[in-house]
């Protein structure tokens, strides 16, 4: 959720090993440099995890101890251990995060990371992919031919946006109805001020800025009755 965190992003479309490869060399090089030593493999699901490319890319023997739940050693500084959405907590303090062909919802897990030294995600689909790109802005491993743009607000929407954000619970976001009037009362102002804002680049820019997922998505949905 920090957007301190330095954050990796591989191009994928589909099964493409050259794809894997180059997601894990680029991963293991970042945790030599940074002296990164612990890396968590976020997939959709651990049941079926053994006989997905993944796990035959990674071997029978790691893919078998992973899914026990048991910490790999890939190298005498690196190890790696295995979750899926249902298991992984956002809240605790994390080497790397590889997140690997992720659902949008699943990516909502990986983007309520508040402690890491890294994130990466190696998408399924180029939406996707692209849709993260657009969002955190990640350095890209390998190949860079994604085109996207980062919205950038007017000085005003800023500050308004920012306004709301300190005077909001970001613990509970829009749940409490004076959060919930403050937001719109942000939004029906930066409405009458003229600005037309994309309700996605709101929702993004909440991430960006220490909004949790579902949150920032409700902060979307709202701007999108303005906008």
């Amino acid at each position: 959720m920090s957007a301190n965190i330095p954050r990796y992003l591989i191009e994928n479309h589909g099964p493409d090993h050259e794809a894997l490869k180059t997601a894990f060399a680029g991963a293991f090089q970042v945790c030599a440099q940074t002296g990164i030593t612990s890396i968590t493999l976020l997939v959709p699901a651990k049941g079926a995890f053994p006989t997905t490319v993944v796990g035959t890319f990674l071997g029978a023997n790691v893919t078998k101890a992973l899914c026990k739940g048991e910490t790999v050693k890939i190298t005498e500084n690196l190890s790696m251990d295995l979750e899926s959405p249902k298991t992984f907590s956002p809240f605790k303090s994390y080497g790397m995060v590889i997140g690997v062909y992720l659902s949008p919802k699943d990516q909502n897990v990986l983007d309520s990371v508040s402690s890491a030294k890294a994130i990466v995600l190696l998408p399924w689909s180029e939406d996707d992919g692209k849709t993260w790109l657009s969002t955190w802005a990640p350095t890209v491993l390998g190949k860079s031919t994604w085109q996207v743009q980062q919205a950038a607000f007017p000085q005003d929407v800023e500050d308004a946006l920012r306004s709301l954000t300190r005077r909001i619970n970001l613990s509970t976001g829009l749940s409490h109805p004076l959060d919930k009037k403050a937001a719109q009362d942000t939004l029906s102002g930066i409405k009458r001020r003229g600005d037309r804002i994309d309700p996605e680049d709101i929702r993004k820019w909440a991430l960006r800025n220490d909004w949790r997922p579902d949150d920032a998505e409700d902060l979307g949905k709202l701007a999108a009755r303005y906008f």
